[in-house]
């Protein structure tokens, strides 16, 4: 019994979603030949997750100056809301972004957009996100070399077998993608690509697997050398474990011998290779494999492409332990939410999966999951959201990191407060950037079957509130959604929930 249900989507709500170059359609009944091939388009069906968001970039082949855009939502913004980033194309670029966002499981949201006389409409369907659902990092930059191809490679957690995938640049003057649009049909959790900086400056270049979305930062420099290099941090593996690392070479030479050698404390490794040992492609991509004995220290690996020699350091750790942070509350009131329980990690490594374990015959008593299903960052920190369903003492809950793991004992009592409570929410928020959607999560404490969380803010030129949630849910998302315009001024956001007292957000932006 979930009642909590989209709390593990909503830490990965600040990944960037992709976008998908599209056309519009006209309403123009006439059969004029030229006006038919060259703007009849549609912009095709979508699918983006609950409590997610997603970015179409719309083009229009012959863009009209100062033509009004318009988004109409038929009366579904309860289960998606879809947003522009501009009300007319002063510029005469053919190109302004919806985003859409999810906030209800639903199928078939009809939407229209209208740009000057011409128009179309797509429908939305909203799926059900959960622990399987793919995970990418956050923020992710790369650099690359002006008129120079440059391999690239992205990791992500939870693959799906036979995901389809493609790589779009946003702006195909300072990048382009040369390789990389495929089937995931080896799930190895990266997809490589290959691109070439065609001109200096920044740009998106956004990747769609499957129904997930992340936005990849790129940076064309000037490189003056020409000789190859290829950046690595100093590497951690827990003993009796593999490591598996991608090296990217910028500049690479075709026919470069590759290498990987240890210089001290042999002790420390079972056995080190690499994935090839000429690069006769030229791609400069490859994998370093380290597999640890049982012992803990330190030492440094070399790695050799063509003459360039790197050496970095490897630490072999034991393995991760997992303590609950001293003096916290173990016992949660039925109805209500344990949100912030504090588990920190000795030996943390990134990528660590993390799952939450309650028995069977437990479920009915407490809801138990972590916030994070992986490690991402290498904080080696969990934060533990427990749920009291029914009255019981001494409930063991499991949390594991990787194979490790701790057993807590939660106690689920009564509650004499049977009142709503909207529990959680921060009381300001001041960092807010343009062009932004920062997303929120709000508890309601004793839920009731049909309240919801609302809002009574009237949405204006600078900040857009949307709340994602169901009726009689225990969890909510509040989208905070900015645009080109600035406000020096501080926004009052209030939440209402039946029965229960307001809470008021300050609201402001970045000073």
């Amino acid at each position: 019994m979930k009642k909590l249900l989209g709390i593990l989507t909503t830490m990965f709500l600040s990944i960037q979603p992709i976008t998908l170059i599209t056309s519009c359609g006209s309403n123009d009944n006439s059969h004029d030949a030229t006006t038919e091939n060259d703007k009849i388009f549609q912009i095709d069906d979508q699918k983006v997750y609950e409590n997610h968001k997603k970015i179409i970039i719309v083009n229009i082949k012959n863009p009209i100056k100062n033509a009004e855009i318009k988004v109409i939502n038929s009366n579904s913004e309860d289960k998606v809301y879809v947003d522009q980033n501009i009300l007319n194309d002063e510029n005469e670029t053919g190109k302004f972004e919806l985003t859409i966002y999810g906030k209800k499981r639903s199928l078939e949201n009809t939407i229209q957009v209208k740009y000057g006389d011409l128009q179309c409409s797509f429908k939305i369907n909203v799926l059900e996100s959960n622990s399987s659902t793919p995970r990418f990092e956050e923020n992710i930059n790369y650099q690359v070399s002006l008129n120079k191809e440059t391999p690239l490679i992205v990791h992500f957690a939870n693959p799906i077998k036979n995901a389809k995938y493609s790589f779009i640049p946003v702006d195909s003057s300072v990048v382009n993608v040369l390789s990389g649009n495929g089937i995931d049909s080896d799930t190895k959790s990266s997809i490589e690509f290959k691109v070439k900086g065609l001109n200096i400056g920044k740009t998106r270049i956004l990747l769609n697997y499957e129904n997930v979305q992340c936005v990849l930062n790129i940076e064309v420099k000037e490189i003056s050398s020409d000789e190859p290099s290829f950046n690595l941090e100093n590497l951690k593996v827990t003993k009796n474990k593999s490591l598996t690392r991608e090296i990217n070479v910028t500049n690479p030479i075709k026919g470069a011998k590759i290498n990987i050698s240890k210089d001290d404390n042999e002790s420390l490794i079972n056995s080190l290779s690499t994935s090839k040992t000429n690069d006769e492609e030229g791609n400069g991509s490859f994998l370093i494999y380290v597999k640890a004995n049982d012992k803990v220290g330190n030492c440094v690996l070399n790695i050799t492409y063509g003459n360039i020699v790197k050496k970095i350091s490897l630490t072999v750790q034991d393995n991760p332990i997992i303590k609950a942070d001293e003096n916290q509350e173990q016992s949660v009131m039925v109805g209500m939410h344990l949100n912030n329980f504090k588990l920190s990690v000795e030996n943390p490594y990134q990528f660590a999966p993390i799952k939450v374990e309650v028995s069977e015959q437990d479920k009915k008593y407490v809801d138990a999951f972590s916030m994070q299903d992986y490690d991402m960052e290498e904080t080696g920190k969990i934060t533990l959201v427990v749920y009291g369903l029914e009255i019981k003492k001494q409930i063991p809950v499991k949390v594991y990191y990787d194979e490790s793991f701790i057993e807590l004992k939660f106690d689920i009592v009564e509650n004499p407060n049977k009142k709503p409570e909207i529990f959680g929410s921060p009381k300001e928020i001041n960092d807010l950037n343009t062009n932004q959607s920062l997303s929120v999560g709000v508890y309601i404490n004793n839920p009731t079957l049909e309240g919801i969380l609302t809002t009574d803010f009237e949405n204006n030129k600078f900040i857009n509130i949307q709340i994602s949630g169901n009726k009689g849910a225990g969890y909510y998302t509040i989208f905070f959604i900015t645009n080109s315009n600035r406000s020096d001024e501080i926004f009052n956001v209030t939440l209402n929930y039946e029965n229960a007292e307001p809470v008021t957000i300050k609201v402001s932006f970045k000073k």
